[in-house]
């Protein structure tokens, strides 16, 4: 065996870290997005709109009606626990509704499920459906027959709503996630606080604290990569507003010097209501304990759940669709789903899951730094083996087992990225598929540790025997 250690890396363990001393314990780690909300680019607890001449870039679920505006509208698949109507010319995928179904004129819908009746424009346009009451086809109306029970089991496999109980699922993560997302303002890391007016301004990454806020009109809101460290690839603000935000007309929200491979994740948890004004384009994801009222502006980098109802443009998308694509063109922001499904929070602190190749400390390690300095080694191991059974345990900051075997032959390297890390002469492991996901946490690891004040001294060495 020959075992070569490498250079330092500490990136998710940092990131996960779980509380300094002072924070408030908050339980087990929360991931805020889960794959259902990150599928939906909104969620309303009540009835949900979208205006004419937009596109959605994602589904869309309700626990009332669901209404899609005429024209160049295009959303991808709905559920809503009541009524669903589609205006004319518009596209839409799978629709699941408790109630009635309406599709417009000239419009096109993919399978339908209705818990009630049936209508179809003129000229509208359906693949199968299936429905608890009458079904009408209007003048040149089509559809490609009966929606089997088969098909609708086959669609409700994938993880999304499609259901009430679906739907109910979704709601507590969004309550999870809005709890979650609170504790941060007793972060280490020292929240800043908001006014509650405020009108053009820059914004650092960071967590933001405030009450009630209103943005004046024709404001210009700058979240500034460029103002976090150049090390840390992965940028974040969340806003935890305790009531309502307002946001007046033709008011703009950009990311600004955001670097080539780096991720921007701007999060507004408001504890009310959220209006937007007319030309208001807004970004980042929300979660809202009230309606979300923005009839008028659009949405990109982000979607909304919200408590109350919903009313919207475009979400997530630029333009009108118009260039003939289904879901239009994505919005030029850095923000993915990869990097949004591995937004967790534990302890107060947040952490990008995607690092968890990269083992994490354990609240009672993080205290016993004291003085703030760590020793971390890393190392991989080359198994060579004729014919035997080779096994890796390692024991988890959790203390769960992961193991790793491989049988070898003569001519087969196996390899196996392995780190050791100790803390005051404690000692945690962890391991990577590949010396790329060790490397990569370098970068995030140090910058994490400096802006949760840790001193962290490295060391490369090499070795064989």
């Amino acid at each position: 065996m020959k075992n070569v250690l490498l250079k330092t890396c500490l990136t998710g363990l940092a990131l996960s870290v779980a509380g300094l001393a002072n924070a408030q314990d908050a339980g087990d780690p929360v991931k805020i997005f889960t794959p259902q909300l990150i599928s939906h680019a909104a969620i309303s607890g009540a009835a949900l709109s979208i205006s004419a001449d937009s596109v959605v870039d994602g589904d869309l679920a309700a626990k009332a009606a669901i209404a899609i505006g005429a024209g160049k509208s295009q959303t991808q698949e709905i559920y809503a626990g009541a009524a669903v109507a589609t205006g004319a010319l518009s596209r839409v995928k799978h629709i699941f509704s408790g109630a009635a179904t309406a599709i417009g004129a000239g419009a096109h819908a993919q399978n339908i499920a209705a818990g009630a009746a049936i209508t179809l424009g003129a000229g509208a346009d359906v693949n199968k459906i299936v429905a608890r009451a009458a079904i009408t086809l209007g003048a040149g109306a089509t559809n490609e027959g009966i929606l089997t029970e088969e098909i609708i089991a086959q669609s409700a496999a994938d993880g999304k709503i499609r259901n009430f109980d679906d739907m109910v699922l979704a709601t507590k993560a969004i309550e999870h996630a809005q709890r979650a997302l609170t504790t941060l303002n007793s972060s280490v890391t020292y929240p800043k606080s908001l006014y509650t007016t405020m009108g053009s301004d820059i914004l650092a990454p960071g967590i933001y604290t405030g009450s009630a806020l209103s943005i004046a009109a024709n404001s210009t809101i700058y979240f500034d990569a460029g103002q976090g460290d150049d090390k840390d690839k992965n940028h974040v603000w969340v806003i935890n507003l305790s009531e309502a935000l307002t946001v007046g007309a033709d008011t703009q929200f950009k990311i600004e010097n955001l670097a080539e491979g780096h991720t921007a994740n701007v999060i507004w948890n408001v504890g009310a209501a959220v209006t937007l004004g007319a030309g208001t384009q807004f970004l980042g994801t929300t979660f809202a304990g009230g309606a979300f009222n923005a009839a008028t502006s659009n949405v990109s980098c982000g979607n909304i759940y919200a408590g109350g109802a919903v009313s919207v443009g475009s979400i997530g998308t630029v333009g009108d669709g118009s260039n003939g694509t289904t879901t239009g063109e994505p919005v030029a922001c850095n923000t993915n789903a990869q990097s949004s499904a591995d937004f967790t929070i534990a302890d107060n602190e947040y952490s990008f899951a995607a690092n968890s190749q990269c083992s994490v400390w354990t609240k009672e390690m993080i205290q016993q730094i004291g003085a703030t300095s760590a020793q971390i080694y890393h190392y991989y191991d080359y198994n060579y083996g004729v014919g035997k059974n080779d096994y890796f345990h390692i024991k988890s900051d959790y203390g769960s087992m992961m193991t790793k075997s491989s049988n070898l032959r003569g001519d087969e390297l196996n390899m196996m990225y392995i780190y050791r890390g100790t803390i005051d002469g404690k000692i945690y492991y962890g391991f990577f598929d590949s010396q790329e996901e060790l490397l990569n946490c370098e970068a995030t690891l140090i910058a994490e540790a400096k802006r949760r004040g840790l001193k962290p001294s490295f060391h490369s060495n090499y070795y064989y025997y």
